[in-house]
């Protein structure tokens, strides 16, 4: 028995197989990990990737403290208000930013370690009826209509096959295959322990798109088969599988070959893709020597039933005209090719590019930049803020040398740490100022000392 003949013969034991696996996959898939920080996936001699290295070895948890929750209302009469009451529906987030923008008021709060923005993303949302827009740092990584973008290419290809098929129950049976390929690969992913998000998202198109031809190859060639094979379907099948293979597996394994050229990337998200889309290419070259033919040769009378006219394309004029004008053909390459390599370098590269949100129609887009340098070089910081706070493109800077160094009175203190601590009055910072100056001052105060107090100041 050849390997095809146990391809065939064995057709349902090997779809039972896959299809349990498949089960599995999808069962394990809500537990893969998804990493959205794109900072995880920075090569480590990244300059930003040895900073963020110092911040969690040196600050522990203080990375995680700069996400931003932004929360945009519509005709508030009362901002300051607002500011408190989203305060308290946000669990006590500190809101670092308040703008405006003709009827709109944005507000910025800073996410504290551990919190769990989605929470905090329902319960503003249902405060105000869906009339807030909440906005999380994550949002901007990806389009806000990515997956309906997807769906929509998913089925432009099918309305295609559907179109160019010979039958309707082919491009079902295509459709299935991928399906469980799918299913596999991404529930398979809990294997490596994590994935991006973008990997995450683009694998569904990508995997269809570079997989989807090897189904159109075996079928058809099963369609030739059956003409040299009238009524054995299997040895139809047998031969199919037989004569398609080298063009499928050449096919496949020089696709896996260039998308394992991305683990070769600087950027660490170029290995996780590579992987994961490679994989996926193996997974539909498995599921297409051993779902597909399981389910041909099952529902081959319904294939037959469901037969249609297919629109035949000639390449003939085309090939005609390619071969008459090679030479031009040529030289007219070569020159988009010299043009496009010298415009890529030209083209600007973005180091901190968002996709745009509703929130960025009414309010220019913000970054949040970190300074992290050796404590050596502390004397050096504060004219650097000064001429960094000098920069119209500078919205705000906070930096820790200054706002311990530099000497503030009670009022100055109060605006400086009303942005993160909006319930530190003043008379509460010249308290601390007194005590500070004061330090003769031994009196103490006894539990009942301070209750009488409370009661004395509450009346």
């Amino acid at each position: 028995m050849t390997f095809w003949d146990f391809l065939v013969k064995k057709r349902n034991w090997l779809l039972a197989v896959m299809a349990v696996l498949t089960v599995l996959c999808i069962a394990v898939y809500p537990k893969v990990t998804i990493i959205s920080d794109i900072s995880y996936f920075l090569p480590d001699s990244s300059p930003i990737k040895r900073g963020l290295d110092i911040m969690d070895a040196e600050f522990p948890g203080m990375a995680g403290q700069f996400g931003t929750l932004s929360v945009m209302l519509e005709d508030v009469e009362n901002p300051e208000n607002e500011k408190k009451t989203l305060t308290d529906l946000t669990g006590g987030l500190i809101c670092a930013d308040l703008r405006t923008s003709g009827n709109y008021t944005l507000y910025n709060f800073l996410l504290a370690q551990g919190c769990d923005y989605e929470e905090v993303r329902e319960t503003v949302t249902q405060f105000y009826d869906g009339r807030a827009v909440v906005r999380v740092d994550q949002d901007r990584n990806m389009p806000p209509d990515i997956w309906p973008i997807i769906i929509s290419g998913v089925v432009l290809v099918f309305v295609i096959l559907f179109v160019m098929c010979p039958s309707v129950m082919e491009v079902l049976l295509f459709l299935l295959t991928t399906l469980m390929a799918l299913a596999i690969n991404m529930g398979s992913n809990i294997l490596l322990g994590s994935v991006s998000f973008v990997t995450n998202t683009m694998v569904v198109v990508l995997q269809l798109l570079l997989s989807m031809d090897y189904s159109i190859i075996i079928t058809n060639r099963y369609r030739q088969e059956k003409l040299n094979w009238p009524g054995d379907n299997e040895k139809a099948m047998t031969g199919a599988l037989r004569m398609a293979a080298p063009s499928v597996f050449s096919s496949g394994l020089t696709t896996m070959a260039s998308l394992m050229m991305l683990v070769f990337m600087h950027l660490k998200i170029g290995m996780d893709m590579g992987i994961v889309l490679s994989k996926g290419v193996l997974i539909s070259l498995i599921c297409n020597f051993t779902v597909l033919p399981a389910l041909v040769l099952k529902f081959d009378k319904a294939i037959i039933k469901t037969q249609k006219k297919a629109p035949r394309l000639s390449s003939k004029k085309l090939a005609h005209f390619e071969t008459k004008h090679r030479v031009a053909l040529t030289v007219v390459f070569l020159a988009v090719s010299v043009s496009a390599f010298m415009l890529q370098k030209r083209t600007p590269i973005a180091f901190s590019a968002f996709w745009e949100t509703e929130i960025d129609k009414h309010f220019q887009p913000t970054n949040s930049l970190i300074l992290v340098y050796e404590t050596a070089d502390e004397d050096a910081i504060p004219a650097l803020v000064d001429t960094l706070s000098r920069d119209p493109l500078v919205n705000s800077c906070l930096n820790y040398p200054d706002f311990f160094k530099r000497g503030y009175t009670a009022d100055e203190m109060t605006a400086q740490v009303a942005s993160f601590a909006p319930d530190i009055s003043a008379d509460i910072v010249r308290l601390v100022y007194y005590s500070y100056t004061h330090p003769e001052r031994t009196e103490r105060l006894s539990f009942d000392d301070i209750i009488a107090l409370t009661e004395e100041l509450a009346a």
